[in-house]
């Protein structure tokens, strides 16, 4: 039989889980960023949990290849190439440049204690190029981390898994984006083609200037607003679709399909199908299984 200061110190466990899971809960709505304080790297050799801030100065680079794991990541202009980064040591940020092209890692670390580090500062890397740098070539591969490109004119692809992208105020002849479950944000996109992949996130776009702009979705709302797009293909499967751009309603044609949801074009109102062909350039394809569309050109 169980005594009677086993059953206590069982019962009493019992009790702080709940109020473990509160207290967490309250650290991330006050700011805080979870975490994990002491870890093994790949070689089994222990980690400092101590946080280090620090800039490094770069060389000129043309292209730049980032694979990330957690952190999140910010591309923006200033005076000078350089990153600066904040982490927890041992986490600090592998960097390799050749004058062409800049090379950025996260180590991969496996972490075994929990904390609450680091209220109202996030960790993460901040790249940062002169401003007016001709389009950069970039390739990026985030896991669960952020990015976000704020006034960096850039070319290549962006991949992440479950992370949000937000990409302002940026020029290049082509982007392809892709991310499983976060979202996608812009802002004055100015590209020759934008290409746009995503499982279950909402893309927002406002003030894109493309001559091509294509899109795969899964689960998302799509919302294209104040607009010029030469050629607009379009493909979800469960997400309404807004696309409102600048121009004159016959330089487009037009193919509309949907299973089920309401389809206005141009203040035209039908359900499942609307197609116009005007003999233009232009040309909008949207095709939605379960949602509504529509489509504006003013």
């Amino acid at each position: 039989m169980m005594n009677k200061t086993v059953k206590i110190i069982l019962i009493v466990a019992a009790c702080m889980i709940p109020v473990g899971v509160i207290i967490a809960c309250i650290g991330i709505a006050s700011g805080g960023r979870a975490g994990w304080s002491l870890g093994f790297s790949e070689d089994g050799t222990s980690v400092n949990a101590g946080h280090v801030e620090e800039t490094v100065e770069l060389d000129d680079f043309e292209n730049m290849e980032l694979e990330i794991s957690t952190m999140d990541v910010t591309i923006t202009h200033g005076d000078k190439y350089s990153i600066t980064y904040r982490t927890r040591k041992g986490d600090e940020p592998v960097i390799e440049n050749d004058g062409l092209t800049l090379k950025v890692s996260q180590p991969n670390k496996v972490f075994v204690m929990f904390d609450f580090g680091g209220f109202g500062v996030d960790d993460g890397y901040t790249i940062t190029v002169p401003e007016g740098t001709v389009p950069i070539g970039i390739d990026a591969k985030i896991s669960t981390g952020d990015l976000s490109v704020d006034h960096v004119n850039l070319s290549g692809r962006i991949k992440t898994s479950s992370g949000d992208i937000m990409i302002s105020d940026t020029e290049g002849e082509m982007l392809e984006i892709e991310s499983s479950t976060g979202d996608i944000n812009g802002d004055k996109i100015k590209v020759g083609a934008l290409s746009i992949g995503s499982s279950t996130g909402d893309i927002n776009i406002l003030r894109l200037f493309a001559e091509d702009f294509t899109t795969h979705t899964s689960t998302g709302d799509l919302n294209i607003n104040n607009s010029e797009i030469g050629k607009a293909t379009i493909d979800t499967s469960t997400g309404d679709v807004a696309l409102s751009l600048n121009g004159n309603p016959d330089d487009y044609s037009y193919i509309v399909d949907t299973s089920t949801g309401d389809i206005h074009v141009n203040g035209e109102h039908t359900e499942k199908h609307f197609e116009k062909e005007n003999g233009s350039e232009g040309t909008i394809s949207v095709h939605t299984s379960t949602g509504d569309v529509d489509v504006t050109v003013k």
